[in-house]
């Protein structure tokens, strides 16, 4: 499992509350071995979904920030009982990238090189999992929502309406084309809006837990 190598950096902000700051690749001989191999196979990471939702998390709240903001990316690497920072990425919002890398290791060219390629190939793993997967389900909600509205005043288009059973029925079913419009334009955008408050400062901000359910509501809504 090589998400085990990648930690999300946090940052206690308040009693309830933390946030991520940074994410970070633990790195050894092992894992340049396993990743080389999956460089070679072609082979994806699969992320925890919890790391997946601390990550996406981590990057909505960069995004909404009202001061410049980066994302940073840090590599070490363990020699003997240490591990030593080598290289670090910081990406900015706008997308600028600023690269350092630990000045030693240019004596050693080639476990630099691996280190680097691990260090790039994280962070596009990384970031080619960060799209929400669509479940396209507002469309089928904002249906039930107005069927439902439409079963319940049914009753009332017949009682009401003095005219022939073709009218009525062609009445009823006008009202359910526009309560299902009207379901997706306003209900669905407003749930949407609401889940992103929710990810950003409420209920869903607080652990990887609740960011996972706050994610996963996203995507049924996009």
């Amino acid at each position: 499992m090589l998400d085990s190598c990648i930690y999300i950096n946090q940052e206690r902000i308040s009693r309830k509350h933390i946030i991520p700051n940074g994410v970070r690749f633990y790195l050894n001989q092992d894992y340049l071995r396993e990743i080389k191999h999956a460089q070679a196979k072609k082979l994806k990471i699969k992320l925890s979904p919890y790391l997946l939702a601390d990550f996406r998390y981590y990057i909505l709240v960069e995004r909404q920030s009202h001061i410049p903001s980066e994302i940073t990316f840090s590599t070490y690497y363990q020699q003997d009982t240490h591990e030593i920072a080598k290289v670090k990425s910081t990406i900015s919002v706008e997308g600028k990238v600023c690269q350092q890398i630990c000045h030693d290791d240019w004596k050693n060219s080639q476990l630099l090189q691996g280190i680097i390629n691990a260090h790039y190939w994280l962070i596009e793993q990384m970031f080619s999992q960060l799209p929400l997967e669509k479940k396209d389900s507002s469309k089928w909600l904002s249906w039930c929502i107005a069927l439902i509205l439409t079963i319940l005043v049914a009753p009332l288009v017949f009682y009401l309406l003095n005219t022939s059973t073709l009218v009525k029925l062609l009445t009823i079913f006008l009202l359910l084309l526009i309560w299902q419009e009207l379901s997706k334009i306003c209900l669905i955008t407003y749930l949407r809006r609401w889940i992103l408050f929710q990810l950003l400062f409420g209920i869903f901000s607080y652990r990887s837990k609740n960011r996972k359910i706050g994610f996963d509501l996203l995507a049924i809504f996009s």
